[in-house]
């Protein structure tokens, strides 16, 4: 029984890893990976955008201009897979 909780959470990792990316423009400035199902707790894109905001405001909280800031889902190999959401970001600071 203990094998199959710890199979199950390992599956849920798996499908919660993501990778995002912090531009200015092509230039990537910095990347990250998580486990995060917060994309998912609410339909549609309107709220991936707004989730993805909320992780690029926490990011970038002390930083200038205009980033472009993408979410991939990341696969069992470790590539980058779909991308899930990608915004424009402003910050005055």
């Amino acid at each position: 029984m203990i094998v199959a909780i710890r199979t199950i959470r390992e599956m849920a990792l798996h499908d919660y890893r993501h990778r995002i990316e912090y531009r200015r423009g092509h230039e990537l400035v910095h990347s990250e990976e998580v486990f995060d199902h917060g994309w998912y707790i609410n339909v549609g894109q309107e709220w991936k955008v707004e989730y993805t905001t909320a992780c690029a405001a926490e990011y970038l909280h002390d930083q200038r201009g205009t980033w472009v800031v993408m979410v991939w889902r990341v696969d069992e190999g470790g590539s980058r897979g779909d991308c899930v959401c990608s915004i424009q970001y402003s910050s005055a600071r």
